[in-house]
């Protein structure tokens, strides 16, 4: 499914990446406990929980080739909806303007 290659291509982009907490949980949780969250706030939107997985994957790449390939593999794979949600979570660090794209984003 979607779901499951979200998960695989975001484990694979985070791979030997941990939290700020001494080295000790995998980076690879925190996009899950996201698209966790999403369900348990009964967010069930497909392209939602796949940019939940993928959502830091961009951000935290610091070569902008890799950065620039990422994007074009989560357009690829995922569609330009999920790619534009990434983006916002990248970019709009406000409540307010995450909202608001999301709300221009989901009238696709």
């Amino acid at each position: 499914s979607g779901v499951a290659a979200a998960i695989r291509l975001s484990t694979e982009w985070h791979q030997g990446h941990y939290r700020k907490d001494n080295e000790v949980t995998p980076y690879i949780v925190h996009p899950l406990e996201v698209a966790a969250l999403l369900l348990l706030y009964s967010v069930y939107d497909f392209k939602l929980i796949v940019a939940a997985i993928i959502h830091d994957a961009v951000e935290n790449e610091k070569d902008p080739a890799k950065r620039y390939q990422k994007r074009k593999t989560i357009t690829r794979n995922f569609g330009s909806t999920v790619r534009a949600v990434v983006e916002v979570a990248t970019k709009a660090r406000e409540e307010w303007k995450r909202k608001l794209y999301y709300k221009l984003i989901l009238k696709e």
